[in-house]
Parts: structure tokens; sequence; C-alpha cells
């Protein structure tokens, strides 16, 4: 690698400034069932200052555009060649109201690339005295962290599911999302952050931060018996280094624990390292699609978080009642593994029916199946499913039913292009080089959002589920059944996985097994 190109945000309180995104996790061993899921999102910010900003003459060197109206009266020349000393030590960011214990990661770096790593939670051991405590803080505060959000899961579910091929799979984190746009929206002032605002249900930046730091906490999870684990970080141009705020990086540091990296854009090595970084969150669940991103030169910065989870159903499949089944897709019908077994409750709505199923620590899959002759397409785009889901979908459980599951095997993947879906849903500025306002990130003119790119793969076996996803800018009652209902996921369905606090971690639309 090339590390001469390659060097931290040396304005930057080390502390403070990076996050669990940069952090190297060891894979952790499960004894049975496993459910796996990793997100991560990077919004990628490209500078055109007119006749750009930042160009490169015909001798490879970075020179000063020639148009005044382009940035301030400083040209590229006239900024130093090295970051300015480090600012004076902040005072530690305490998440309120959750006062949990906090660790701040390392990381091993090539020689000469460093950079700095904000502190995440501590998740005491299970089974303790300490952690049953921290069980009860998470869930004290679950409610307020998501209440606000059951627009924004909505509205985005249906503009996502289905910005891609017709009938055809798809799987969107709307955590993940949600997470790389309130850090969008701490860059962006003005109207830009306004839309950004309207979307994430937040009348103001600091309910942003709450809203977000909470989610983040409340869904920070490393035990045996469940990982859920967030992270973020920035991956920057060493010729806008200069010009990034301080404080704003400060902000994302402490909110959102993001890491920052500082190297050249379009450089194969710093390309390496980000998606090093990206796949060491995600253990390499989306390995394939990772290694086809790419940092190029015309980037300013590239905003990245990511999710990880993972852990067993609550009560598994058994392997050996496993059947070769058929499942009726819209382009025929294909032979698949079903697998066999039990779930915890049942539900009629208008147009479908659904099921859930539950995982380790209160998580849980729900299973989502159009009555005949109702179209997957048409649940998702009226969004009843998914408000069932969010306000508790009581009223329509079938009291006493025992449920039989049967479902195929499942290994679906998507790559979708968010763009469009965010223009529909009134969040435009910000894809304009003329009228976006990133002006607490920068006093670069002509900053604008360049990208945002999804893709997520999940997996659902006998032991459990696992699930990745990225955006570029990513009880049995006692009582004698009233019925029984053989519950067949035999042509196309809707899932969605919900995290402690029941915040949707992914959603998904099955039209082909692939399994």
């Amino acid at each position: 690698m090339n590390t001469d190109k390659l060097k931290a945000m040396g304005d930057i309180a080390p502390e403070y400034v990076n996050s669990a995104a940069a952090l190297k996790k060891k894979r952790h061993p499960f004894i049975g069932a496993a459910v796996a899921a990793a997100a991560l999102v990077a919004v990628g910010l490209s500078a055109f200052l007119a006749a750009r900003a930042l160009r490169k003459d015909d001798t490879g060197e970075k020179t000063a555009s020639s148009d005044p109206t382009t940035r301030p009266t400083e040209t590229v020349s006239e900024a130093p060649t090295e970051a300015p000393s480090p600012a004076p030590t902040w005072p530690a960011f305490t998440p309120q109201p959750l006062d949990v214990p906090m660790i701040v990661p390392t990381m091993t770096l090539p020689d000469g690339v460093s950079a700095s790593f904000a502190s995440v939670p501590d998740t005491p051991n299970y089974p303790s005295s300490k952690y049953f405590d921290y069980r009860r803080t998470l869930a004290s505060s679950a409610f307020y962290a998501g209440s606000s959000l059951t627009g924004f899961y909505n509205a985005t579910t249906a503009q996502f599911l289905l910005s891609g091929e017709k009938d055809q799979n798809a799987v969107y984190s709307p955590l993940n999302v949600y997470m790389a746009l309130a850090m969008a929206a701490e860059t962006a002032d003005g109207e830009t952050r306004e839309q950004l605002l309207d979307l994430l249900g937040a009348p103001d930046i600091g309910s942003l931060r709450e809203q977000a730091n909470k989610l983040f906490i409340s869904n920070y999870f490393d035990n045996k018996a469940l990982i859920s684990l967030p992270a973020a970080s920035l991956w920057i141009d060493n010729g806008a280094c200069p010009y990034i705020k301080e404080n704003t990086l400060k902000t994302l540091g402490e909110i959102y624990h993001a890491s920052s990296f500082t190297g050249e854009m379009g450089d194969p090595e710093f390309t390496k390292l980000y998606r090093d970084w990206l796949n060491e969150q995600t253990h390499d669940l989306l390995k394939d699609q990772v290694n086809e991103l790419e940092l190029n030169s015309e980037d300013l910065m590239h905003i990245l978080t990511t999710l990880y989870f993972k852990t067993s159903w609550a009560n598994k499949f058994y392997e050996g009642n496993n059947t070769v089944e058929t499942f009726r897709s819209p382009t025929g019908d294909e032979q698949v593994t079903f697998m066999h077994g039990g779930a915890e409750s049942y539900y009629e709505l208008n147009g479908f029916t659904m099921v859930h199923k539950g995982l380790n620590e209160n998580t849980g899959v729900w299973f989502v199946l159009p009555d005949k002759g109702v179209s997957l397409e048409d649940v998702v785009k009226n969004g009843e499913a998914l408000n069932a889901i969010l306000t508790d979908p009581y009223d329509s459980q079938v009291q006493g039913a025992v449920v039989h599951l049967h479902m195929p095997k499942v290994d679906v993947e998507s790559t979708l292009d968010l763009e469009k879906g965010l223009k529909n849903l009134g969040v435009t500025d910000c894809f304009d080089p003329s009228g976006a306002n990133f002006s607490p990130l920068t006093d670069l003119e002509g900053v604008y959002i360049s990208s945002v790119t999804h893709g997520a793969r999940v997996i659902m076996n006998e032991d459990g589920v696992e699930a990745a996803a990225y955006t570029d800018i990513g009880i049995a009652g006692a009582a004698e059944p009233l019925r029984v209902v053989e519950f067949t996921l035999d042509r196309p369905f809707m899932f969605v996985i919900t995290g402690m606090d029941g915040t949707p971690l992914f959603v998904g639309t099955v039209y082909h097994p692939g399994a």
C-alpha cells in the first residue's frame, strides 16, 4: 500500500471521532442455530465546484479551479500540507438516558495509516446481574427510540422493496438506512437538512440526535444469546481534509460512533482498506457485493454505516423433518427444500395472514403471506402488514391457534438504487450540486450526494437466519387450540426481522427462495 497517501484526521481528538465500525470483530461461536444479519450504508458525497473544485492537472497533481465562485478565496496550493494540530480533548459523551458502560475499540492499521475510534457500548456478560440490569435499561428506552419512526419505516419499505425489477427478490434494512441518512442530515443545512428531517420523523436536529443515539444503544448487543452491532465510519479525501469542519466530525463521532479514515480517493489501496473494513464489520456476508464497491477520485467523502445481527431460533427446525416441495414462483414451479416446525402466533388481516416465529432476546421474524388472488406487491405497497407489526397486531390475532409452519429454506439477494425512492419521498436537494447545502460539513461549494446504493442478502435455514445489507452513501398457551393452522409459504411472501426493541432490522420479499 502507498501509505504516504494515507493519514488520519489530525485535527480530531482520537478518542471521539470514530466507531464500532472500524473495530475488527472476531466471529462469535454459537451452539446450535444461528441468525446473522449484517448491514452497511455508504453515503457518497461528491464535490463539484462548478467546473470542479478540485481537479487533476496534466501532471496528475491537484490544482484549484479557475472559477472564483467555486469556493472561498483560498486555493489548494495555499491549503496546509498537513492537517492542523490536534484539538483540545473534549469531555466524554454520555448517551442519555442510557448510562451504560462504554469501551474504546482499537484496530491494527498498515504502516503509515492511522485512525480515530469512538467509544461503543460494553455489553455485560451473560448471564449476570449486570446483564439483566442492562437489558432492563435498554427496554426502558426502546419504545421512545422507535415510536416516531413508523412513518419512515412504512414509506421507505414500500419505496425501496418495489424499486427493483418486478417479481424479483428484494431486501432492505430500515434501521441501517435510517442511521446513514441521519448522519447525512448532520452534514447538511437549510432545506437539504429539512427534507431529511421530515423523512426521518424528527422535528429538529436535536431530536434526531437523541433518537439516533438511543436507537444505536438499544440495538447494540453482544453476548452468547444475541449479536446486534451497528457501526459507522467516515472516509475522507486528503484534498478535502483541511476544509472539513471539526465540530461536525466531533458530533458524528459522539452521537453515531463514527470512525474516520483519510486517504486518496481513487487509490486502489485506499479502496481496499475501505472494502476490508466493510467486510470485517459484516463478517464477510456481503463479500461479493462489497468487493464491487469503489472510492472514486471525484468523491469528497463517504459515510458508511453497518449492522451485523446474529442469533438463533427460540425453537429451531429439525433437519430430519425437511422435505422437497413445490414453491409456486411467478416464473414457474420450483422444487426447493422445505422446513417444518412451529410458530408462536397467527394473525388474519385484510388481504393477508401472518405468523411470528421467535428468535433469542425477544427478536423474531414475521412471515406475511398474501391471500390467494392478492399480489405481494399490493401488500407491500399498502403498508398494512408492516404497520400492524409496528403497532402490535393483537386485535387480529387468532387466539388459541396452534401454528404448523412450513417454509422453504431461503437464500435471497438484491441490489437497489435508493436515489429514485428518496426523491419520491421528498429528499431531493441533497442530490443537486447547485442546490444542496452541506455547510455544516464544509464551506466548499457544489457538495452533493452522488449515490445511494443498497445491497442485501438473507439466508434462512434450520438453525436461524443469516443476513447482511449495505448502502453506499446502507409462548404457547395452555388452553386447547380453537383450530389448527397449516401456514405454508409456498408462494411469494414477505418477511420482517425485528430487533429486541421491535425495530425492523430487515424486511424482504421472496419470489424465488434460492435454496
